[in-house]
């Protein structure tokens, strides 16, 4: 406890800030042309806490993450690969292999 109260006391609030990228989540996707819900699947798929949704400022290093992958062709392979299991996921009326059986056969009148 008392460690985090030293932690508490002792950061320097210039330090905290320079820790977060200066504009919220929504403004993130504008500056990276990619939208907002992709952008907020992508962090919640990383586990990045979005405490205050799309207002919500990301550390340098997360928001460093996903530009990254932005500009190498891994965010949009990602949302490719979260819409076809979203796909799947939907269609539970699907059947699968073992559950179809033909009706059996009638035989033609002669």
């Amino acid at each position: 406890a008392f460690a985090l109260l030293e932690a508490l006391t002792s950061l320097d609030g210039n330090d905290v800030q320079a820790m977060y990228v200066d504009y919220t989540l929504d403004y993130a996707a504008y500056l990276l042309d990619v939208d907002v819900a992709d952008l907020f699947a992508a962090c919640n798929a990383k586990n990045f806490p979005l405490p205050h949704g799309l207002e919500t400022q990301l550390r340098r290093e997360q928001f460093n993450v996903i530009a990254n992958e932005v500009r190498d062709g891994t965010f949009a392979r990602a949302k490719a690969q979260r819409e076809l299991e979203s796909r799947v996921d939907d269609d539970d009326d699907e059947i699968s292999p073992g559950e179809f059986h033909f009706p059996p056969l009638q035989s033609r009148p002669q």
